[in-house]
């Protein structure tokens, strides 16, 4: 699906590379206010240990091997609160070991710095950045259903936008939100996303909390031989039907422009070295409308002790690393039982439907549907220790070409952290 050719009897493996400064520039940003206006300043370190073991390590449905793994993962947490600021950077490296696998050893990189400043009583400014390379088998199963193995992605995505609210019950929000992932493969493709996102909603003024809301969005993706255009429209509401239970919905329209680009390679006799120069041959242009929904039920229990929601949602969504975007139904189930102060169950469930026609959103079809399962307890020794054990089950099915893939994991995890600067 890329647009990359691997030398002849090249072998595909991650490559891993630490940045350093990607940490050091969110340091830099912390500290910085923090010498100008420190109020309430905090620095963390932490590590976790996870071990793991699965029956299908790769998640794929032909290569089935299975193994242990162990991550080793130490964090750096940095966030300074003032009246008028608040401001977040963090950075995790997560080295892998397989027991059986070497040769597929990695180091994933995690850094993530967030802001918001109000720069009015009415107006508030906010920000992000984030930044990694990552390469676990399986990647983006539980956030997209299109799992991603064998391949490591390196992804940028910065957001800036506003807030404001000319009254107690209006407000105003707009968003601009750039996502890059790029993968060192021939399998995977490139991908670049542009978002627009312009908002307001009302508070009624009821007894319980109850707004309105209207969205406005547009999003181009850039794909390799395919651009999207695609513009949204929805209303929604949002409602607290008790002080446990509250609903939020929203759906609407939206209206999707692709353009396909064919293009094919020829050899140019330049001498001394001939070179192969990419050549555009056609293009197809397709437009259609559509819906577009989401659905999220919460529950929170007294003093925490139980929380859940349930979201379901309906939209043209970017497919990281395969040849275009997709049309995503999603179900995601999540709850939280506290037994005792201590110790409390986890159990979490998603379901998945990808679906993509040649040269409507994508070069290629996808047909795909994953479904995850994951229960676990947790134990909390104090407010800086833990220890975590979860089972999970996911499946994957690839309809165009007729098969699946499945996994069975245990994992358990232990994380500790300790407040150094507060």
């Amino acid at each position: 699906m890329g647009d990359k050719q691997p030398e002849a009897g090249q072998t595909i493996t991650p490559n891993m590379k630490i940045r350093p400064w990607a940490f050091s520039l969110l340091v830099v940003l912390m500290i910085v206010p923090y010498k100008a206006m420190a109020d309430d300043f905090k620095l963390t370190p932490a590590i976790g240990i996870k071990q793991e073991y699965s029956d299908n390590i790769l998640y794929s449905p032909t290569e089935v091997k299975s193994d242990f793994l162990s991550t080793i993962s130490p964090e750096l947490v940095l966030t300074d609160k003032t009246e008028r600021c608040e401001l977040m950077a963090s950075g995790r490296i997560d080295q892998r070991f397989y027991l059986h696998n070497s040769q597929i050893n990695g180091t994933d990189q995690f850094y993530e710095g967030t802001g918001k400043y109000a720069l009015t009583q009415r107006l508030n400014l906010n920000g992000r950045v984030y930044y990694s390379q990552d390469g676990r088998p399986g990647l983006d199963l539980l956030t997209t259903g299109l799992p991603l193995t064998n391949v490591t992605r390196e992804r940028q995505n910065y957001t800036v936008g506003w807030d404001y609210r000319p009254s107690e019950r209006n407000t105003f929000t707009f968003s601009y939100d750039y996502l890059s992932d790029q993968f060192n493969s021939l399998y995977y493709s490139d991908m670049e996303a542009h978002t627009f996102d312009l908002a307001a909603s009302r508070d009624l003024g009821f007894i319980r909390p109850t707004k309105v809301m209207i969205d406005m969005n547009y999003a181009k993706y850039n794909i390799p031989a395919l651009k999207i255009d695609n513009y949204e429209a929805t209303l929604g509401f949002q409602r607290a039907f008790t002080e446990k239970w509250s609903l939020s919905a929203n759906g609407g329209a939206r209206y999707t422009d692709s353009v396909t680009q064919a293009t094919e390679q020829i050899v140019q006799p330049f001498p001394p070295i001939p070179f192969f120069q990419v050549i555009p041959i056609a293009s197809t242009e397709t437009t259609g409308w559509g819906w577009i929904g989401a659905l999220s039920l919460n529950y929170q229990g007294e003093h925490n002790d139980s929380n859940g929601s349930l979201s379901v949602i309906h939209n043209i969504l970017p497919a990281s690393g395969y040849s275009g975007a997709t049309e995503r139904t999603s179900f995601v189930l999540g709850i939280n039982k506290r037994f005792t102060y201590e110790l409390y169950g986890t159990f979490s469930a998603s379901y998945y439907i990808n679906k993509s026609s040649p040269g409507q959103f994508s070069t290629l079809k996808i047909d795909e549907n994953s479904t995850s399962v994951s229960p676990g307890i947790r134990y909390e020794f104090n407010r800086e220790k833990f220890l975590e054990v979860s089972y999970s089950y996911s499946i994957t099915n690839y309809y165009e070409y007729s098969t699946w893939a499945d996994r069975n994991a245990f994992m358990v995890r232990f994380r500790i952290q300790h407040d150094l600067i507060k």
